[in-house]
């Protein structure tokens, strides 16, 4: 410690000079103080180390206060951050650079709080992100930027909350999303696009709740989807098309649910699956159909539940399974069929589980097997 006396009988100064812990001969920081009316201040240069010796930090320290330009480091020597600071606060530019060297946020502070534009960028130089601050908090336009320079996202702010514009693009510039955002519930027009600038989806906000005209489209421009919303909920016809521009499914929501005659269709229009709905669960018989109009299966729904007698087909039109379910468990006896008309298998279920005799033919009818189950479990082999 170096200790120098001042021309003022009240004031004195000296450097002080500390050391890490494990090793006494490495230095960790130089500061110069002053002693002023019994009162000891840091005043002056101040010096940090990293245990490697290189210079970690440097700046000046006025009545104990951080003051005028401070300078931190890597460990590699490279400058970390430059900050301008009066009374201990920053005040003016402040930047940040990435280790390689290149810029990595710079912005200016009052009092330190933010203040006016922010720019952030990536590891290359190339501009990630402008903000603009007022009070420390977020106001204006949030713009972003792929690493290609092209915009990523505009999003408007008031008081660091999402305000106002919000879009969002794609790295090769074409627009993604366009709407209106408070905070995190968007209001007003929405819409989505794909890359090549087709609509995705577009609908309206009425209060925070999607209401009105829902449509949603293929890459290719065809129609996707097509409902009503009530509330932010679907109510009324709706329709799903395959990318052809066919039907894939229409029926009807009633009090946000599915309600009545639903049908799917394959891509050619020809019928696929058909069945009612009840306060939104499947009711009563329900078939599914080949491509080419043949059966495929056909059974009973209760509350969304398969019950009763269901019957599987081959394409050809013969009976591939039958059988009885019990809340959508196999209950009594089931035929499995070869795709000739030849019994497969002949078994027996008890809620779910195989229960009795089991047995199992070659597709010219001959006994292949049979054995007995008890719970699920085979009992013994019969051949």
């Amino acid at each position: 410690m170096a200790v120098i006396a001042s021309a003022h009988p009240q004031k004195l100064a000296f450097t002080d000079t500390t050391y890490f812990f494990n090793d006494k001969n490495l230095i960790e920081s130089v500061i110069e103080y002053s002693v002023e009316n019994n009162d000891t201040l840091k005043n002056g240069n101040a010096h940090f180390y990293y245990i490697t010796q290189s210079l970690k930090q440097s700046g000046i320290y006025k009545n104990d206060s951080l003051y005028g330009k401070w300078t931190t480091y890597y460990g590699n020597g490279k400058i970390k951050r430059i900050a301008n600071y009066y009374n201990g606060y920053r005040n003016g530019e402040v930047k940040t650079f990435h280790e390689n060297g290149n810029i990595k946020y710079q912005g200016d502070f009052l009092n330190d709080s933010l203040t006016g534009k922010m720019e952030i960028f990536y590891g290359t130089g190339i501009l990630m992100e402008t903000r603009v601050y007022v009070s420390g908090k977020l106001n204006g336009l949030t713009q972003g930027y792929f690493p290609n320079g092209n915009r990523k996202y505009i999003i408007n702010f008031t008081d660091s909350i999402k305000s106002g514009t919000y879009q969002k693009f794609y790295s090769s510039g074409e627009i993604k999303e366009d709407a209106h955002i408070n905070n995190t519930s968007f209001y007003g027009d929405y819409k989505t696009y794909y890359e090549n600038g087709n609509v995705e989806k577009e609908y309206s906000y009425n209060g925070y709740d999607i209401t009105g005209p829902y449509l949603v489209y293929h890459q290719n421009g065809k129609k996707k989807i097509s409902a009503f919303y009530s509330s932010g909920k679907p109510d009324g016809l709706y329709q799903q098309f395959h990318n052809n521009g066919y039907i894939y499914e229409s029926g009807v929501y009633k009090n946000t649910m599915r309600e009545g005659l639903w049908n799917s269709y394959y891509p050619d229009s020809t019928l696929y699956m058909q069945g009612r709905y009840f306060h939104g669960e499947a009711q009563g018989v329900w078939k599914i159909y080949y491509d080419n109009g043949k059966i495929k299966q056909t059974g009973l729904y209760d509350k969304g539940v398969s019950q009763g007698k269901w019957m599987f087909y081959f394409e050809n039109g013969q009976i591939r399974s039958k059988g009885v379910y019990i809340d959508n468990k196999e209950n009594g006896h089931w035929v499995h069929f070869y795709e000739n008309g030849q019994v497969k298998l002949d078994l027996y279920y008890k809620m779910g589980d195989l229960e009795g005799i089991l047995t199992a033919y070659d597709e010219d009818g001959n006994l292949l097997e049979q054995a007995e189950y008890s719970g699920n479990k085979l009992l013994h082999k019969i051949k």
